[in-house]
C-alpha cells in the first residue's frame, strides 16, 4: 500500500468509496462535486490510499482553515473489502505528518458521541478532548470534538 495525494482520475473511486463506508442515515455523504472540489485544492490535504494494483482504496481528508494553527480532519474513509487492516491505520499518520510537514501545530477532529470504540482509539493516541456539540449530527446524534498537539506551540 502506498498513500499519496488525490488527483482528478481517483473521482470514481472516492465515490464509491464514500457510498460503501458511509450509512446516509448516520453521515453526510460527500457529494462527487464536493469530492472534486477538494482534490488538488490548497485548502486541504487529500491523501489516497492504493493497494499494490494503483486502485484507491481509501482516503483521508482535513481542511486547513485561514489563521488556524490545526488541520481538521473532516473524513477518513476506507473501502468496505479494505477495512480492519492496515489502511486506515497508514491513513490517519499520513495527514498528521503532512500537517507537521505544513507547519501546523495538530490536528483537529470530531466524532460521534456514541461511538466509545473510536473514542478510545483516539485518546491513545495522545488526542484530548476539548468540546461536546449536541445533535451535530443528521441523525440527533452529538459529537465530541478532540485534538492533538504535534508540536509545540512556538513563543
Amino acid at each position: 500500500m502506498r498513500i499519496e495525494p488525490a488527483n482528478p482520475g481517483d473521482l470514481e473511486r472516492l465515490v464509491a468509496i464514500e457510498i460503501g463506508a458511509f450509512d446516509p442515515a448516520i453521515y453526510t455523504r460527500m457529494t462527487p462535486r464536493q469530492l472534486r472540489r477538494h482534490i488538488g485544492s490548497g485548502r486541504a490535504i487529500f491523501l489516497v490510499a492504493r493497494a499494490e494494483s494503483g486502485e484507491a482504496i481509501g482516503y483521508v481528508l482535513g481542511f486547513i482553515k485561514r489563521n488556524s494553527r490545526y488541520v481538521r480532519l473532516y473524513s477518513l474513509a476506507v473501502d468496505p473489502r479494505h477495512q480492519g487492516g492496515r489502511v486506515g491505520a497508514g491513513l490517519f499518520p499520513a495527514l498528521e505528518e503532512a500537517a507537521r510537514r505544513g507547519g501546523y501545530q495538530g490536528v483537529q477532529l470530531e466524532i460521534r458521541e456514541d461511538n466509545s470504540k473510536l473514542l478510545e482509539r483516539y485518546l491513545r493516541l495522545g488526542y484530548k478532548q476539548y468540546q461536546a456539540v449536541p445533535d451535530y449530527y443528521p441523525d440527533g446524534a452529538g459529537c465530541i470534538k478532540l485534538k492533538i498537539d504535534l508540536r509545540p506551540p512556538s513563543g
